[in-house]
């Protein structure tokens, strides 16, 4: 089962009628599909979170038929991409791609982090492909998104400011402007040579319930930013914050499991660092061994930890997209949905902090959910964020002490004959 569950096609066109958007609320996601991609066009898309700008770019790969290219950030995005389009051809991770077509063949054990600057340089001018897709481009520094632009004909360029999550490239997110200005520095000619259409803003939340959109958004750097968005999903529970002690947790943790697998939902637990994701996986498949015998297999329940081998990232990826349960960090969920988020206890790592970047990252773990939150913490405070208590609900197992019963009271059950 994927993990993101996009709308048909007659469903959009549906959409689109009954909801007049330009005016008010941005594009409609068909609106910019249908829109052609000429010779020399930079197209760019912008959209307020979870407005399925993915599906958006999938579908403007699929009306190209010339050579093309689909990069995008993380290998869990990719596994996701390969099985949306159904294929495995011109679809990478940026960083694989640019190593593997780097001039001395590159070292696929290095961080990329270090080199991904020097690999753009490699792509010939003439190049087979024709027409470029980056997905996720706020997570690469615009100054290489623009070098990389210009050795292709066509351009389609997606990005989200608020789904910034890594420090290098926070001070980046102001995508568009700082793009525009690097195009300009590497083509002086640009306005005679480049269209530069859009960037086409989306506004329509298609994945969250409004009670999870009002909760994470009070983890918003600018919330009154994001006020004009149109929460689809109205109806659903409130977050749910459990303050149990950790084995009382896990034992809630693995019954929610096992209700979500029979309903054919998608788990996502997010954790904090790898310790965490090895504990978390390993405590849970033994209590679903335990609980569901010969229902049970390995393939129920996935992780993803990221590694220096990017095949073995490649093989985590893929089956993570056939899991019902799967746990990882922010960093590799943050592209991704799942019917039901699990924060797990991570409330007390260095995002502790009232800053832009921390509150992204909380934000953006959030926002995965399309029906449950749940976060597991030891302290019931949202410190040192302004969260009002009615948007979210408490759930804490205290210790039942027994009441005293007053005998003079009536006894409903007195004239029973046993």
């Amino acid at each position: 089962m994927p993990l993101n569950k996009f709308p048909s096609y007659e469903e959009l066109r549906k959409d689109s009628i009954m909801n007049n958007d330009e005016d008010n609320e941005g594009y409609s996601i068909l609106d910019i599909i249908e829109k052609p991609i000429r010779d020399n066009d930079i197209f760019l898309i912008s959209w307020y979170p979870w407005t399925w700008k993915t599906l958006v770019s999938w579908m403007k790969f699929l009306q190209s038929p010339l050579p093309k290219l689909y990069l995008t950030y993380a290998h869990m995005l990719v596994a996701y991409t390969k099985e949306g389009l159904w294929t495995t051809w011109n679809i990478y991770g940026i960083d694989k791609w640019l190593i593997s077509n780097s001039t001395d063949g590159g070292d696929q054990t290095s961080d990329f982090k270090d080199k991904r600057k020097a690999w753009i340089k490699s792509i010939k001018e003439d190049s087979i492909w024709t027409t470029l897709f980056i997905d996720e481009a706020q997570d690469i520094p615009p100054e290489d998104i623009a070098k990389l632009s210009l050795k292709f004909s066509k351009v389609v360029i997606c990005w989200d400011r608020d789904q910034a999550i890594y420090q290098d490239t926070y001070d980046e997110s102001d995508f568009f402007h700082q793009y525009k200005e690097a195009l300009h520095r590497y083509e002086p000619n640009l306005q005679t040579k480049r269209r530069i259409i859009g960037p086409y803003e989306l506004k329509k939340n298609y994945r969250n319930t409004k009670p999870v959109f009002d909760f994470a958004k009070c983890f918003h750097p600018d919330s009154r930013r994001i006020e004009d968005i149109k929460i689809m999903k109205q109806w659903w529970e409130k977050p749910e914050l459990r303050l149990w002690e950790t084995n009382r947790m896990f034992d809630e943790v693995i019954n929610f499991c096992i209700n979500e697998i029979d309903s054919q939902n998608v788990v996502a637990i997010i954790v904090w660092n790898k310790e965490d994701i090895t504990e978390v996986k390993n405590t849970i498949s033994k209590g679903l061994k335990e609980k569901l015998w010969d229902d049970y297999n390995d393939e129920l329940i996935q992780s993803y930890i990221s590694t220096k081998s990017s095949r073995e990232n490649e093989v985590q990826s893929e089956n993570c997209m056939r899991a019902s349960i799967i746990i990882s960090s922010i960093y590799s969920m943050k592209w991704l949905e799942a019917d039901d988020i699990i924060i797990w206890k991570i409330w007390w790592s260095e995002w502790w902090k009232n800053d832009s970047l921390s509150k992204n990252k909380y934000y953006v773990g959030f926002t995965r959910s399309r029906n449950n939150l749940i976060i597991c913490q030891n302290n019931w405070r949202f410190w040192p964020y302004d969260v009002p208590e009615n948007l979210y609900k408490i759930k804490k197992r205290d210790k039942i002490e027994p009441t005293e019963v007053d005998e003079d009271e009536y006894d409903e059950y007195e004239d029973l004959p046993f």
